[in-house]
């Protein structure tokens, strides 16, 4: 028996040492170890309700099953029997016989019992423990494991895209937030059970596998790992080099430029957005560090991300010398950003005739297009840049070149009331009468616009002032709707027809009643127009004035003649619109004018 006792105590000895953390020296019981160690980690606090029962549950039954494995094989003692105050035990016969006759076997039997019941218990633990550790998803042992919101434990890639593709837990079928919590502590109770024999079987073998190619993949891992973090740190401090390096050129500081190259910055090395320190000196004009990072090998041809380039943005802020330098260096001079703009196109639109002037000399292409059908002329004479306009014409730029709807540099100047660069196109030979898709002409841009000047120059320069669009519309017309009265004196005086129709039947006068200009109207019926000229379907401009509401163009047609007793075909008058649209004042004026 002793022996027996002492051969188990040897055994219990030998597992207290295999688990011993680095093999060192015995202070505990291998039961207490494991249990310090793993088993009264409870979870962290702050889960949901749910995740923490969960925890309890798997802490419970993971106490049971170490607490099994510890007591395994462990010595039991039998409690010593009560008999009570001043009893003594009776002495047992020889022969294993009790007194009351019983059978020797009954503390040999109650020990197998006990055995087996131990046993039962044991194995109940570890299937209970079991059950709380395997994936749900995956139904083997988690090696990454985490705790979801219902309170299970998961391998972290199976429930990660689980949530991805559900948004419910695999338990309950409810749905379930996305926040996991790593849960180590499960980890390290899996290897202790794994290693001490605890949990067997094909999932355990397949655990301990991972775990094994893990170890032998971590030295890897972790030079990898060195690796890349040198490798950021070189690229975050390149990346401060040369962020220092566009800032030294954006100022103009030459010294520290040199500084900066010399202690290894990238001298192409471009921001989040593609500018280079190439790029901001050429913007800012900066010529000395322009010659420099050219002179370390920048690349003058480097675009930003929406194609721009160094020679553009010394372009389109009339950097001359920079300009010169970029080109001397091999900047492209056609070049073109996403859009299709050229450097040329640029200079045109701010106005930089000398920059013009460079880029032409060193083989620009003065016709060139951009997505929209625009040359360099036409944003010349957009924003009413003369000089410019007048540098691209003596580089043979086309005067008549058109958009696809047929929109020319003359309407550009027109449209926007540039007189002198109208009449730079005109003696160059734009065609003064030339017509977009809608029928449109200068003239009718000017009209439109009210720019007087300008139309002065297309009437000089032989403009049809009684063309019309293909709606039939005037340029009369356009300057009445729009109230221009000064242009409309301009029209009438050059001989437009004033009581001229479009269409749909409507004059000119029609139009300035109809959005109440009285000052077009008063020109038009000095110049003789109708007032009681009617559409076809009988519709008068008085009428027009008081369905509107526009008192003072109602007593201007009255003063020259209206008649207010007209009617529509319909047989509406000028009265019964104006009091059907509530205009008040107007009705009482024509109802005292009807008498």
């Amino acid at each position: 028996m002793a022996k027996a006792a002492k051969a188990k105590t040897k055994q219990f000895a030998a597992t207290t040492r295999m688990i011993t953390p680095h093999g060192g020296r015995i202070v505990k019981p291998a039961h207490q170890l494991l249990l310090q160690q793993q088993v009264k980690k409870k979870p962290a606090g702050g889960a949901a309700k749910g995740r923490a029962g969960a925890g309890r549950r798997l802490w419970r039954a993971l106490r049971r099953a170490v607490l099994s494995v510890a007591h395994e094989g462990a010595p039991r003692r039998r409690p010593p029997r009560h008999h009570g105050p001043g009893r003594r035990a009776l002495p047992q016969p020889e022969g294993g016989t009790s007194w009351g006759g019983g059978s020797s076997r009954s503390r040999a039997a109650e020990a197998e019992d006990e055995k087996a019941q131990e046993l039962r218990r044991h194995k109940s633990a570890i299937e209970e423990a079991f059950a709380e550790l395997v994936c749900p998803i995956t139904f083997s042992l988690p090696f990454d494991p985490v705790i979801a919101k219902d309170g299970k434990v998961y391998e972290r890639s199976a429930i990660e895209e689980w949530l991805k593709q559900q948004g419910k837990s695999p338990l309950t079928n409810l749905p379930m937030g996305k926040k996991l919590l790593p849960a180590m502590h499960v980890k390290n109770m899996i290897r202790v059970m794994v290693a001490s024999g605890t949990l067997t079987g094909d999932k355990a073998d397949e655990w301990e596998l991972r775990r094994k190619e893990e170890e032998q993949a971590a030295p890897e891992k972790v030079a990898a790992e060195k690796v890349a973090a040198e490798k950021a740190a070189a690229e975050k401090a390149a990346a401060k080099k040369a962020a220092a390096l566009r800032k030294a050129a954006r100022r103009g500081d030459v010294h520290q430029l040199r500084n900066l190259l010399k202690a290894g910055a990238a001298v192409d090395a471009a921001s989040d957005k593609g500018w280079t320190a190439l790029m901001n000196a050429a913007q800012n004009g900066h010529e000395p560090c322009l010659l420099v990072l050219l002179e370390a090998k920048a690349d003058p041809n480097m675009a930003k991300s929406n194609g721009s380039t160094a020679l553009m943005l010394a372009a389109r802020n009339g950097h001359e010398p920079c300009l010169l330098v970029l080109l001397e260096a091999g900047a492209a001079v056609n070049a073109q950003n996403n859009a299709g703009v050229t450097a040329l196109m640029l200079a045109a639109q701010n106005g930089h005739e000398q920059v013009a002037h460079v880029l032409l000399k060193a083989g620009a292409a003065v016709d060139e297009t951009e997505e929209d059908g625009w040359t360099a002329l036409m944003f010349a004479a957009q924003k009413g840049q003369e000089q410019v306009a007048l540098v691209l014409l003596e580089a043979k730029a086309d005067p008549n070149k058109a958009l696809p709807d047929g929109w020319t540099a003359l309407m550009a100047a027109a449209q926007n009331g540039h007189e002198q660069v109208a009449l730079v196109l005109l003696k160059a030979g734009a065609a003064v009468d030339k017509t977009e898709e809608n029928g449109w002409t200068a003239l009718m841009f000017a009209a439109q616009s009210g720019h007087e000047q300008v139309a002065l120059v297309l009437l000089e320069s032989g403009a049809a002032v009684n063309a019309q669009d293909n709606a039939g519309w005037t340029a009369l017309m356009f300057a009445a709707q729009s109230g221009h009265e000064q242009v409309a004196h301009v029209f009438l005086k050059a001989g437009a027809a004033v009581d001229e129709t479009e269409e749909d039947g409507w004059t000119a006068l029609m139009f300035a009643a109809h959005d109440g200009h009285e000052r077009c109207a008063l020109a038009l019926l000095e110049a003789k127009a109708d007032p009681n000229k009617a559409q076809p379907d009988g519709v008068t401009a008085l009428m027009l004035a008081a369905h509107h509401g526009h008192e003072p163009c109602l007593l201007v047609l009255l003063e020259a003649g209206a008649v207010v007793s007209a009617q529509s075909n319909t047989g509406v008058t000028a009265l019964m619109l104006a009091a059907n649209n509530g205009h008040k004042q107007v009705a009482l004026i024509l109802s005292g004018a009807s008498y």
